[in-house]
């Protein structure tokens, strides 16, 4: 009898015990759905940007000398007629055309350059004859642009080549400043890098099932406008910018057809209105359509994309979605 009464008083001790488990210690209820949460999303992807053209274009030191004065911002455009640098104290005006100088010009010289110098200053509003050799008109002419540019030519019969900085044809948007003022500078050597003159930035690869609408390509925190069906940077500006943020040296003039490349993103100019819900939610996956189902309920989806664990998916327009979906939904059950 006593061995009895006391293995009852154990059974009893144990019953006991078990009931007074603390909630905290036992074991939890399965989850079995996921609430569904709208956000914003704008399908940002990453992508890579191709940057290719003809050989890159400069403005370069006309002599050799220290560099006293620069003005040289990448994103901005050098304006012809203007004095952008100076070598020596001696200002440089930024001159345009198919035939660079390679002479100091003095009354009865005739070329091809004296051609070239002609038509630069007739588009820069210089009543100048289209043809003839150098003369008192384009003397003049030459003398009272560099006036303008706040030049004073040190001999108002020359035109010294030394106060020519030669802008071939193209777009004039400055990409880099490889020296700055102070810095001792070789005859040639590049001090102002301009954007190429047959440049294009183009996605390398256009990304798979993107949502559909207007997009921008972010680079460098900047965005810019890209045409969603082939991948491309047309504006000038926005181009010239790009390539300007790309940081290459200038000095590392591109071969004609060159290619280049820099990571970007790819973005929605307007986000749309996404549910997020956990990626088990989903079954019947086909390419970007899927099924959900909330208890007796089933519904098709579209794929959006996900990030950190979380699956973006879109209803049907105008429907409500449903609170929250099935985390191991039946896969053989239909949805509409």
């Amino acid at each position: 009898m006593a061995l009895v009464l006391v293995c009852g008083g154990a059974v009893a001790g144990a019953l006991a015990t078990a009931s007074t488990v603390p909630e905290s210690l036992r074991p939890a209820n399965a989850v079995t759905q996921a609430i569904v949460s709208e956000r914003s999303f704008d399908d940002s992807r990453a992508v890579e940007l191709r940057i290719s053209g003809g050989a890159q274009r400069a403005l370069r030191a006309p002599i050799t000398g220290r560099v006293t004065a620069l003005a040289c911002t990448p994103g901005t455009e050098i304006a012809r007629g203007s004095a952008p640098f100076s070598i020596n104290g001696v200002p440089a005006l930024a001159l345009g055309g198919p035939q660079p100088p390679w002479r100091d010009l003095v009354a009865g010289d005739a070329g091809t350059d004296v051609s070239a110098l002609r038509a630069e200053l007739r588009s820069l509003g210089f009543t100048v004859p289209e043809q003839g050799r150098v003369d008192a008109r384009l003397l003049t002419a030459m003398n009272s642009l560099l006036t303008k540019a706040g030049v004073t030519p040190a001999d108002e019969s020359v035109i010294a080549q030394a106060n020519i900085a030669w802008i071939s044809p193209g777009p004039a948007g400055i990409t880099g400043c490889p020296l700055g003022t102070g810095e001792q500078v070789e005859e040639g050597r590049t001090l102002i890098a301009l954007a190429d003159n047959l440049s294009a930035v183009t996605l390398s690869t256009l990304p798979e099932n993107p949502v559909e609408g207007a997009r921008v390509v972010e680079v460098n925190g900047q965005r810019y406008p890209i045409d969603e069906d082939t991948g491309a940077v047309t504006d000038p500006e926005a181009q010239a910018a790009i390539i300007a943020g790309e940081r290459v040296s200038a000095e590392h003039s591109t071969e004609a057809g060159a290619t280049r490349t820099l990571g970007a993103r790819y973005i929605l100019v307007e986000p749309v209105t996404a549910w997020v819900t956990a990626p088990s939610a989903l079954y019947n996956i086909e390419g970007a359509a899927a099924c959900v189902a909330a208890g007796r309920q089933t519904y098709r989806v579209s794929l959006l994309g996900s990030q950190l664990g979380q699956t973006f998916i879109r209803f049907a327009e105008g429907f409500t979605p449903p609170a929250a979906l099935d985390l191991n939904p039946n896969a053989a059950r239909a949805c509409a």
